[in-house]
């Protein structure tokens, strides 16, 4: 069995949001998550989706489905973890905009919003089952680096990040 630990450093270029669905008393609409001692992290689940999208452009859906599994008999092969702050250091503000009907280009009335944005330097692991099998290994390493952005409102400048790996086992 050929398991590899990979830490990964992801370093923000600009604030994200990834939205914990909730409301902080009706003046933001969109929180971001944040853990049990209320500093923001990096759901495991964000970034192994990235990563899919990724693999599968480079890959395939069916060498994907053998890594990722296919929610079926096949079982994932790839434990992503959160991925929480490096240091207490982190920055968080308040983004504000208006919503815009993309068909008519115009604003929307009564659609001010306020989003909380983070910035910070986040690390985390993921753990690998090969098998074995080295190509995997190559375009798994490259799905993980073609990750630029993470989060919602990209279109808007939001969640550009860098990324960094170090082979661990």
């Amino acid at each position: 069995m050929s398991i590899e630990i990979y830490k990964v450093t992801i370093k923000t270029e600009t604030p994200f949001n990834i939205s914990s669905g909730t409301q902080d008393s009706g003046f933001i609409k969109d929180v971001s998550i944040k853990d049990a001692n209320g500093k923001p992290y990096i759901s495991g689940s964000t970034i192994k989706g990235k990563i899919r999208e990724n693999y599968r452009m480079i890959q395939g859906e069916e060498k994907t489905k053998e890594l990722f599994g296919d929610g079926g008999y096949r079982p994932s092969k790839i434990i992503v973890d959160n991925f929480y702050l490096t240091e207490n250091e982190y920055s968080s503000n308040i983004r504000y905009g208006n919503a815009i009907d993309r068909y008519r280009k115009v604003t929307l009335d009564k659609a001010l919003y306020s989003k909380e944005v983070i910035s910070g330097t986040f690390h985390g692991e993921i753990e690998v089952n090969y098998n074995g099998d080295d190509s995997m290994k190559e375009n798994l390493y490259l799905a993980i680096k073609m990750i630029t952005s993470i989060g919602g409102s990209k279109s808007t400048g939001l969640g550009k990040v860098n990324i960094d790996i170090e082979e661990v086992v």
